[in-house]
């Protein structure tokens, strides 16, 4: 019990005293994170494919906010189930830069690093994206909106996610009628 109370209180002294980059939810509504049933491979482009974390899901994301291979121009961006809509909810964005300036604060102290933790969510407490230093992982820290478990994701490096254009098809590969070419 003493070890559960001391980590607790080294996560909560991580969170107060890191400088966090507050965000407010936005809605997307056109990710949909699956609200549970039969079906859901998780292959959205989610960092956590097979983690399904009551719907929630971490993306590396272009400028956009969209899923991407890498964060460059981009970010961190998670997704819960919009609990007022179909759909999804972004409740959290860290920025390239703020990725960056993160990992340098970790690595000159050796100490983990609040990265970005959202406000104005209805997760309570607000879902925070971390560095950790010693393995080189990042990590999500969020509770879920279905269980109100706490669950936590760790990550090394982004998946290979396919980006489409207007016409279906990947960059560089138009449409010529006959497919993709």
């Amino acid at each position: 019990m003493n070890r559960l109370r001391t980590t607790a209180l080294m996560m909560l002294m991580v969170t107060l005293l890191a400088a966090p980059l507050y965000l407010n939810a936005q809605d997307i509504g056109t990710y949909r994170p699956h609200p549970g049933g039969d079906g859901w491979d998780g292959d959205d482009g989610r960092l956590n494919q097979y983690d399904y974390m009551d719907g929630i899901g971490v993306y590396c994301a272009d400028e956009t906010h969209t899923p991407w291979d890498n964060y460059e121009n981009g970010g961190f961006v998670v997704l819960a189930p919009n609990p007022e809509a179909a759909g999804a909810k972004e409740v959290l964005w860290v920025p390239e830069a703020q990725i960056e300036a993160g990992i340098a604060q970790a690595t000159a102290t050796g100490q983990n690093t609040l990265l970005g933790q959202a406000q104005g969510t209805w997760l309570d407490p607000q879902p925070a994206i971390y560095y950790l230093p010693a393995s080189g992982e990042f990590q999500l820290n969020v509770v879920g909106g279905y269980t109100d478990k706490l669950f936590e994701f760790q990550w090394t490096e982004c998946r290979s996610v396919p980006k489409v254009t207007n016409d279906g098809c990947p960059p560089g590969k138009d449409d010529t009628g006959n497919g993709c070419g």
